[in-house]
């Protein structure tokens, strides 16, 4: 599992062209989870 925040004077998510979300000034946060990732830490 990866995770990325970072702060942002604006943020959006467009999926096929079209704005679903989006937000002004805030903290964007990106996760990225792979299917070998488990609730078990190393």
């Amino acid at each position: 599992m990866r995770t990325v925040i970072q702060r942002v004077s604006s943020a959006s998510v467009t999926i096929d062209g079209a704005v679903h979300s989006s937000i002004g000034e805030g903290f964007l946060v990106l996760l990225g989870i792979g299917q070998e990732d488990t609730k078990n830490r190393p």
